[in-house]
């Protein structure tokens, strides 16, 4: 795992600035969906900063995909900040996506 931290922290360092280099990276981590100390650190610094750099249709689509998996549990402290990227990327099948979530737990 201190692989994927330093992975994570050089990802982080490189979108502070809006270096591409550290989109990939960032995905992987957000995808593996590590849950360990300071690892939500790293997540909401990793979905805040993907936020400075343009992302192509596939990447925007993979963060897409990891979000959903991310409304599937408990809100963690990267919650806000995947909500910002998400507002900025998400197209009108991710929203009806969102709306189905909403009504369906009104039901429950």
């Amino acid at each position: 795992m201190k692989r994927d931290y330093k992975e994570a922290e050089a990802a982080i360092e490189d979108l502070k600035p809006g270096n591409l280099r550290g989109v990939e990276p960032a995905i992987h981590f957000l995808k593996d969906d590590v849950y360990e100390h300071r690892s939500g650190y790293l997540k909401e610094y990793l979905w805040r900063y993907l936020c400075r750099v343009p992302l192509t249709e596939r990447q925007a689509e993979r963060l897409l995909q990891v979000a959903r998996k991310y409304l599937e549990r408990r809100i963690t402290r990267e919650f806000r900040s995947m909500c910002r990227l998400v507002n900025l990327i998400a197209g009108e099948e991710f929203i009806r996506y969102l709306r189905q979530l909403s009504e369906s737990s009104k039901d429950e």
